[in-house]
């Protein structure tokens, strides 16, 4: 499967979109609506989705089409090929002035994510990744980690999760550092930077599409809580959890999971 087109498409959608994003990061005062509880919304996440709709379902109008910030549309069930995307994973953390969030595009062929973009607009880092063809992160091939050692864990988990005091259960198992967005914590575990990460609370198909090719494109692995692979284009693009990590360690925090014992 070709995918350069897309994959070239894909990647000046995100770096404009990110561009864009940046600009509305610098501004003093941004106009915050809620699009339900602890959703909040901004004109950079529309005007980023505006970007990546456009480039992307003009390149590719016979593609199906899921975004966060879209109406979702049941024409998407009917197609091979679907992109999936979040035009700007980390609201609150944009908001925040906290640089750790992103944009997320994905594409999935047959409910399978075959490429991926995360870009992080504040560090300017490009993460991307083909199925069969590996991660890259500003043009250089990434992995995630080799550690194998389960007293020696390194896990990024949910600022949020953390605040609320949801992570204490774990840290005797787990050295834990919490970050910002979902689709920035998966692409800094493909790039080596811990050994995994996995969520407490529910997420949506376009949190983790694109990081789900990088995760796996850079040896490592990614399932729900109970071992099970993830399908994308579903009904409802709603995750109960999500663990993704290098492969030597996966099994163990599965089963740590499994117990949830301190």
């Amino acid at each position: 499967m070709n995918l350069d087109n897309e994959l070239a498409l894909a990647k000046d959608a995100a770096v404009k979109a990110a561009s864009v994003i940046l600009d509305y990061y610098k501004m003093a005062d941004l106009n915050v609506t809620m699009k339900g509880k602890g959703q909040p919304l901004t004109e950079a996440d529309l005007a980023s989705n505006r970007i990546i709709k456009e480039i992307l379902q003009g390149a590719f109008p016979n593609d199906g089409w899921l975004s966060e910030e879209d109406p979702d549309n049941a024409l998407r069930f009917f197609k091979k090929r679907v992109w999936i995307v979040d035009p700007l994973d980390g609201t609150q953390d944009f908001i925040n002035k906290n640089p750790e969030f992103a944009v997320s595009i994905g594409l999935v062929v047959d409910e399978k994510p075959v490429l991926g973009v995360i870009v992080n607009p504040v560090t300017n880092e490009i993460f991307w990744g083909v199925s069969g063809l590996g991660a890259f992160a500003d043009g250089k091939r990434i992995s995630a980690t080799d550690n194998r050692d389960v007293k020696n864990i390194s896990l990024i988990v949910s600022q949020s999760e953390d605040r609320r005091g949801e992570w204490e259960r774990f840290k005797s198992f787990f050295h834990v550092k919490p970050t910002g967005s979902t689709a920035y914590k998966l692409a800094l575990v493909a790039l080596g930077r811990a050994d995994g990460c996995f969520t407490l609370k529910p997420k949506s198909e376009w949190d983790i599409c694109a990081g789900h090719v990088l995760i796996e494109e850079a040896g490592g692995i990614i399932t729900t809580a109970s071992g099970e692979s993830i399908k994308y284009n579903q009904p409802t693009p709603r995750l109960k959890n999500l663990v993704y990590s290098n492969s030597h360690l996966h099994g163990y925090i599965l089963e740590v999971i499994r117990n949830d014992t301190p």
